[in-house]
């Protein structure tokens, strides 16, 4: 543990030209050793292996994130606007934030994927054969040179960032299904390993720049008194659980109460017995 400390100490220590400089030559290592060998072995993977991959790839997609949050926004909205109660408002308020942060983050990361990829304009694996790993085309705007970084594994790792920073108990499945979701993206042959590695640097950090931004302002996050960032008052949660139990009870009829708790009628009837005379 003090080894690894000490290691990211010293990283931490570097300036900003000597982590350009680092990451600059990962990234080129990557493009001249790794991916040439990853794109060979991928070659030789079972039909039926690659076609769950590709199902699992979809999961890459922020259509899906964006779309339930904002249903859940649109939802929380209407509660908040109905709501009565302080305590349950302020619930509705907090998720209302909670939401609205995931869906810029998945947004956000996605709009800024979409741009570097087509701005650097890296050539597809299929094109390897003729093109080999190094090949670019900036601006081509097509989708074949629409390569480093892959947007799916943005998207897949925003999302398990956002999970993580807001319920820090699911950060190891989050992240867990996030590499799975990114690695079938070289997989199947849609991107580079190293076009999903930078994919999945970007989503996280795209995350903690806004968590750290939210956080400054203490919207849906705030700092600790021990420099540990966060989400803002978790009590709110509370709240709000607990004041849709009471809305859930008032609006649920009484009659269907009683009704259910009644003893049926035919319960009595000798003839619906077994053994009864018919």
């Amino acid at each position: 543990m003090s080894e690894k400390s000490g290691l990211l100490n010293w990283f931490a220590g570097l300036s900003h030209f000597d982590k350009t400089v680092i990451a600059v030559s990962c990234i080129f290592f990557g493009f001249c050793i790794l991916d040439p060998i990853v794109i060979h072995l991928t070659r030789a993977l079972d039909p039926t292996a690659l076609k769950i991959f590709k199902v699992f790839t979809d999961f890459g997609k922020s259509g899906w994130i964006l779309v339930l949050c904002a249903v859940v926004v649109g939802v929380l909205y209407l509660m908040k606007r109905d709501a009565k109660g302080f305590r349950f408002r302020a619930g509705c308020s907090h998720f209302l934030g909670v939401f609205s942060f995931l869906f810029v983050a998945v947004a956000g990361s996605g709009l800024v994927a979409l741009l570097l990829k087509n701005i650097i304009g890296r050539a597809r694996p299929k094109h390897f054969d003729t093109l080999g790993p190094i090949e670019f085309s900036p601006l081509a705007l097509t989708a074949d040179f629409a390569g480093f970084p892959s947007g799916h594994a943005t998207t897949i790792f925003a999302l398990a960032a956002v999970l993580a920073f807001l319920w820090p108990r699911t950060r190891v499945i989050a992240y867990a299904i996030a590499v799975w979701v990114a690695s079938t993206r070289f997989l199947i042959g849609a991107h580079y390993l190293t076009d999903a590695v930078a994919g999945s640097f970007l989503g996280v950090s795209f995350v903690v720049m806004m968590r750290s931004y939210c956080s400054a302002r203490r919207w849906v996050f705030e700092e600790r008194p021990d420099g540990a960032i966060r989400q803002r008052v978790p009590l709110l949660s509370a709240w709000m659980w607990q004041g849709l139990k009471t809305r859930l009870k008032s609006v649920w009829p009484a009659a269907i109460k009683r009704k259910l708790s009644r003893r049926p009628a035919d319960q009595d009837d000798p003839s619906l017995k077994l053994g009864g005379d018919f």
